[in-house]
């Protein structure tokens, strides 16, 4: 009878080979994520401990799961089309790629509805700085009509709606693209009714780097970026900020609703 072995004995162990000594791709795409989590990940963790731990904070922080397991899903698509011969993609290419991917599924998968500026929930939008108005926009897409939407909604430091624009576009774009189009629209609409100090927000966090340079904008948007940027120096004081979805729902309500009515401004 053989008696049980420790792992490792009896075994010479052999020196690890440069290539193992290499950051894994999956520790490449993590860090150029740059993930936030609530809580330190353990070595002896697996993916479902982490899921697992991520799922109970759902009601505080819903996107952080989405991200998550998306970014999971394009580590996994990336080896996969490696191992079929295709080409090794480097971290932040699968991470925008996945994150992409998820804004164009939530986009797709919302449904229009009826807007209301009188029973708008407010308590998670942030105010913005005394004496400055704070432009929340969004986009929206309608592929079987082939349009695209825009929402735009001025609120000041108190809350009080001060004006709202819906915009239709007889147009299709792509996820990011609406996105950065949405920014111009807002900046345009800020600049039209006379604000003078703008914080400017939007849930595309790929869109906001762009503007404060923290990325480079992709070919698609460039020119929207750098037109916006011309554009602020109208201002006396501007910024540009991320913010959750669930704190941009009026935007998001607005720019799904331009698919039902006319080019429409409120004030």
């Amino acid at each position: 009878m053989c008696e049980p072995q420790a792992l490792g004995e009896g075994r010479k162990r052999s020196r690890p080979s440069p290539s193992r000594s290499r950051p894994s791709h999956g520790t490449e795409v993590w860090s150029a994520s740059k993930p936030a989590l609530p809580f330190t990940i353990h070595e002896s963790w697996s993916f479902v401990d982490t899921f697992s731990k991520l799922r109970n904070c759902w009601e505080a922080q819903p996107e952080m799961l989405e991200k998550w397991v998306t970014i999971c899903w394009g580590i996994w698509k990336s080896r996969n089309e490696v191992r079929h011969g295709g080409k090794k993609q480097t971290g932040l290419f699968v991470v925008r790629s996945s994150l992409k991917l998820l804004e164009e599924f939530q986009t797709v998968n919302e449904t229009p509805k009826w807007v209301s500026f009188d029973h708008m929930d407010t308590t998670a939008w942030k105010r913005p700085p005394p004496g400055c108005f704070k432009v929340n926009i969004d986009g929206a897409l309608f592929s079987k009509a082939k349009q695209s939407g825009i929402g735009v909604i001025v609120r000041d430091e108190e809350g009080n709606v001060i004006a709202a624009l819906c915009k239709k576009l007889d147009f299709l774009l792509g996820t990011l693209e609406i996105k950065a189009k949405a920014l111009e629209v807002g900046v345009q609409f800020a600049e039209e009714i006379g604000l003078r100090n703008v914080v400017f927000e939007a849930d595309s966090l790929l869109i906001i780097n762009s503007v404060h340079g923290v990325e480079e904008a992709v070919a698609s948007i460039q020119n929207i970026i750098h037109g916006v940027l011309r554009k602020v120096q109208s201002f006396r004081t501007f910024d540009f900020l991320h913010t959750r979805r669930q704190e941009n729902v009026p935007a998001h309500l607005l720019a799904q609703y331009a698919q039902n009515v006319e080019n429409r401004l409120y004030g």
